[in-house]
């Protein structure tokens, strides 16, 4: 709405999206997504374009800066021209460090919804001068949204708790949702 643009000079566009929350906001603006893949990441919906996208097709991204790259490397290989535009980025909170760590005392578990976030966590762990080795983050139960920013976690040297099954913040409520349910249910029967 703030770059006064005809909604109309869009009408030949196909939006393709990842996930329901993404495909409801663009509904929001009065358009149809054309194309939501069944798993909400980059890989499965690389792989779905390709199968749909003419050698002479643009493909335009409005996305996360620090986005994945599997989408751009996979449609240039393709040969299709990608343009990458940055609609927000993740970044870190310099003046938020020195509290990390009174933050994390009071904390069970730790949600991860993209691997610049974990990125940034990771950073912010660094400049509070806090180890991965350190009791507050072991004791952390660490949660990611979907399989890529779940290997985002495994290679910051985070050990994962659970990994979301839909690629949803619903999916990655009720996946925290079944794992202290079963705790639970542990601790009650012991």
């Amino acid at each position: 709405d703030r770059i006064q643009l005809d909604r109309r000079a869009l009408a030949e566009w196909k939006f393709a999206v990842i996930g329901s929350a993404t495909a409801a906001a663009v509904r929001s603006y009065g358009f149809t997504p054309d194309l939501v893949p069944e798993q909400f990441d980059s890989h499965h919906l690389a792989d779905t374009l390709k199968t749909i996208l003419g050698p002479t097709d643009v493909v335009v991204a409005v996305r996360a800066a620090s986005g994945s790259p599997i989408l751009p490397a996979e449609l240039e290989r393709m040969g299709n021209t990608f343009i990458d535009l940055d609609a927000y980025d993740t970044c870190t909170d310099e003046i938020a460090f020195h509290m990390l760590e009174e933050i994390l005392s009071h904390v069970d578990a730790a949600t991860f919804t993209s691997s610049s976030g974990v990125r940034a966590f990771i950073a912010g762990l660094d400049n509070g001068g806090i180890s991965l080795d350190d009791d507050i983050i072991k004791k952390l139960d660490i949660f990611a949204i979907g399989p890529v920013t779940a290997e985002a976690c495994r290679t910051a040297g985070l050990k994962l708790t659970a990994v979301a099954d839909t690629y949803t913040m619903e999916g990655l409520a009720d996946c925290m949702c079944r794992y202290y349910s079963k705790q639970k249910g542990k601790e009650g029967s012991v």
